[in-house]
């Protein structure tokens, strides 16, 4: 195709130039279709956009078109071009009331409309659903453009975009469940359920990628006007074998490529089957690619139009027309020919047989210029793979000892210090087995977290299911006891006397929090209150002794003595004066109240009365 005319400056043409300048300069811009007289010139805007900016698998997705004539005529006969993105959602209806609706031309979805009166605006909707088989993550655009018979003043306005992101349809979740009585308490036997599920319609599954390259440089020389001008090696091609999986993505790469005016070249992708991508086409301008590395991808939320240079980077195919342009390429023999491709995809390749030739057509477009892909390019498969797809799964639940052998068909399951790690293969839409096991509550009552995770696929967009968290809670059931002796059982003034009791726990569980509360005789005051574990403190004749967590009988602590000195007074009334001494034990969910309680009796007595007198034996001495 023939874009731009430059004007060349040469011996014979050499006494035309100034009064070429002078015609530019006195004359108004036109363009290749007659432009009304100034003020009566109509100004057509279109804008697009999508219901919505990330569809799911099966989803409905609707883009609205509006055209607009802001202009100070009318607009005749306007048409109105809408190319969707086919490759990845399928067109249910169109909705706009042009008198002959809408048509299909080629790749475009067709509007007419007679004419838009100056401030007319009119909207039309695209209703599309997202393809049920489709598989792999990406972005894409759909793109509209409009034009009418009697010009435009601004056509910069004239064409619109807009994207979408398609979401991968695989979700894996887990999720699990504890079957326990309504009171649980340690060392009852419990049921921990887990289930790992896709709960979305498409096959777990992962990939793999596969890169071919042809290192070769393509070298872009100069034409002549009104020539197009094929690249040495015209196609450059690149032989693909060997790929069993279906293909989900497609990436290509123009490495090392120098051009010194980047808008004079087209570059169109032939696939095996026929199919074909535009993978570049009238962008950057008038400036100069310096050896720099393309990538395209549909999976790239940028067009190679987004700056008039075009630095190193990964683009969407663009194809793209200014002003004074058109979208459809040509590409000589043995080239396909005219090619019109205004929104072009990689994804179009997705399931085709990607075995075979694949040829790279480059055309220089426009005289002066010259250019060359000095490193070659190269193209990357994204293989989808069903079968045998490795999924792991990790079970934290330090606290709980599981019994037997736990049930996961399916699943090899490794024991772990705090759980167990598993690992299953999966293929295609079959279903994963579950876990069953049973496992004994620890002896210590208290509330106790499992967490479960699920190692997320590739491309899974919902990672927030992939763990699940719960707590079990089992209650104290223990039989908590108090024994106590007294020494002396009867005590002068001014001696201490020594209180001593033993806390056990008979169980069957760990005592949470088991308190003696001991009060002594009036007549004593208390020195000092010690105890093997847990703590005490003195208040005037009380002591109050917190066990803290008190194991049963045949653990490792299983008994807490606690020894109380008391101090009589230094003198007083003749006795015996009766001691009497009282501690109680209360503890969370003791089974048996009734050993909680002991009674210390002594007795207070004045040393003279309680002397002993020994008779006094004599003998006579003998003469």
């Amino acid at each position: 195709m023939f874009k731009r005319i430059r004007l060349f400056v040469s011996a014979p043409l050499a006494c035309c130039f100034f009064l070429l300048l002078l015609l530019f300069s006195i004359s108004p811009a036109t363009h290749a279709q007659s432009t009304p007289a100034e003020g009566t010139i109509p100004s057509l805007t279109v804008k697009a956009e999508s219901s919505s900016p990330s569809v799911r698998n099966g989803d409905k997705v609707t883009f609205t078109v509006v055209v607009e004539n802001n202009g100070t005529s009318i607009a005749n006969d306007v048409t109105v071009s809408e190319f969707l993105p086919l490759p990845y959602v399928d067109l249910l209806h169109c909705q706009t009331d042009a008198p002959t609706g809408c048509k299909t031309e080629g790749s475009a979805q067709v509007i007419n409309f007679p004419s838009l009166a100056v401030g007319e605006r009119r909207q039309i909707s695209f209703v599309t659903q997202a393809r049920s088989n489709y598989l792999h993550l990406t972005h894409t655009n759909h793109r509209v453009t409009v034009t009418s018979l009697n010009g435009d003043t601004n056509l910069l306005d004239n064409q619109a975009l807009s994207s979408i992101q398609l979401l991968k349809p695989v979700d894996l979740s887990i999720t699990q469940r504890i079957t326990a009585p309504s009171e649980s308490f340690p060392g009852e036997v419990i049921t921990v359920s887990l289930a790992v599920k896709n709960i979305e319609p498409n096959p777990v599954s992962t990939v793999q990628y596969r890169s071919f390259k042809n290192s070769a440089a393509i070298v872009m020389s100069d034409t002549v006007l009104h020539q197009l001008q094929p690249a040495l090696t015209y196609p450059s091609l690149i032989t693909v074998s060997g790929i069993t999986q279906p293909v989900v993505n497609v990436e290509v790469g123009l490495y090392a490529i120098s051009r010194t005016w980047s808008e004079d070249v087209d570059i169109l992708l032939v696939g095996p089957t026929g199919v074909s991508v535009t993978l570049l086409s009238d962008v950057g301008g008038a400036t100069a690619l310096g050896g720099a590395d393309l990538i395209f991808s549909d999976n790239s939320g940028i067009d190679a139009t987004s700056q008039d240079r075009i630095p190193a980077g990964i683009y969407r195919p663009t194809n793209f027309a200014r002003l004074d342009e058109s979208l459809l390429d040509t590409y000589p023999s043995p080239g396909p020919g005219d090619v019109l491709d205004p929104v072009p995809f990689l994804g179009r390749f997705n399931g085709l047989n990607p075995n075979g030739v694949w040829r790279l057509y480059v055309v220089d477009d426009q005289p002066q210029d010259t250019g060359v892909i000095q490193a070659g390019w190269g193209i990357t498969f994204t293989e989808l793979i069903t079968k045998n797809i490795p999924i792991f799964l990790e079970h934290r639940a330090p606290d709980l000892n599981y019994i037997g052998t736990i049930s996961a068909p399916g699943w090899k399951v490794t024991p772990t210090v705090e759980g167990f790690v598993a690992s299953t293969l999966a293929s295609g839409q079959s279903p994963l087995s579950g876990f069953v096991m049973s496992a004994t509550t620890p002896l210590l009552p208290g509330t106790y977290p499992l967490t479960t995770t699920v190692k997320a696929i590739f491309g899974e967009m919902n990672v927030s299911n992939n763990l699940t968290q719960t707590s079990f809670s089992t209650l104290a059931q223990s039989d908590l006891s108090v024994t106590g002796t007294v020494t002396p059982l009867a005590v002068l003034y001014g001696q201490s006397v020594t209180y001593t009791f033993a806390i056990s726990n008979f169980g069957p569980t760990s005592a949470l929090n088991g308190v003696l509360k001991v009060t002594v005789d009036d007549e004593l005051s208390v020195a000092s209150a010690e105890a093997s574990m847990g703590s005490c403190a003195i208040s005037g004749a009380k002591v109050t002794c917190d066990s803290g967590v008190l194991r049963p009988m045949g653990s490792a602590a299983d008994v807490m003595t606690v020894t109380i000195i008391a101090k009589t007074p230094g003198g007083g009334l003749p006795g015996p004066i009766p001691l009497l001494t009282t501690a109680s034990l209360q503890g969370e969910n003791d089974l048996f109240p009734d050993n909680n309680q002991v009674i210390l009796r002594g007795s207070l007595a004045d040393a003279i009365r309680n002397l002993i007198f020994l008779p006094i034996v004599t003998k006579a001495l003998s003469d």
